[in-house]
């Protein structure tokens, strides 16, 4: 199969799995009717998945993968910029239907997110949590991945419905601002 048959395929194959995961869900769904919505063989499917399981691996892959890609791509190494996160954010839009209607997969992707963005910090940007002084080192690595991975999974569980820009805005003020001038506290 040429390299463009198999791109196509997959695409066909991509595209069949998102309809009936929204239709059925994903345990209702068999190799036949993915086969039948996709206009391919079984033999084909065969030639490039193993099983349902498998080609459910490869698209998580492809969509982790990516998002991998994206936030260690900027030259400078400034990995968290906020060309950077608007790239995440406009690519997980751009693959909503499998996000949103996948159940578990919203929860990876706060892992890969939380994973990456501390190793980001301390490959790229030089962080040592362990020099830290404030907090111990684990629950530094855990505050910093949990502040932006929690706004961009929140934005995820409620449907994506502000724009990339509104949301690298407010990741900026996470950056920017201490989290008593975030929630309004009137203690010093």
């Amino acid at each position: 199969m040429t390299a463009t048959r198999q791109t196509k395929t997959k695409s066909r194959l991509y595209q069949a799995f998102i309809a009936l995961l929204e239709e059925r869900g994903f345990n209702q769904i068999t190799v036949k009717e993915l086969c039948d919505r996709a206009q391919i063989n079984r033999g084909t499917f065969y030639n490039n998945y193993t099983d349902i399981y498998d080609l459910e691996t490869w698209l998580e892959g492809q969509l982790f993968g990516q998002i991998r890609q994206i936030l260690r791509a900027d030259p400078a190494h400034h990995a968290l910029s906020p060309d950077s996160i608007r790239a995440v954010i406009d690519y997980v839009k751009q693959n909503q239907q499998l996000v949103m209607v996948h159940g578990g997969l919203a929860n990876r992707i706060e892992t890969v997110l939380k994973r990456e963005l501390v190793s980001i910090m301390e490959d790229f940007l030089q962080a040592d949590f362990e020099r830290a002084t404030l907090l111990p080192a684990k629950y530094g690595r855990a505050v910093f991945a949990s502040e932006v991975s929690a706004v961009i999974m929140l934005w995820i569980n409620d449907g994506m419905v502000e724009s990339s820009a509104d949301l690298v805005g407010m990741l900026t003020v996470l950056r920017d601002h201490p989290l008593k001038d975030i929630v309004g506290c009137v203690y010093d």
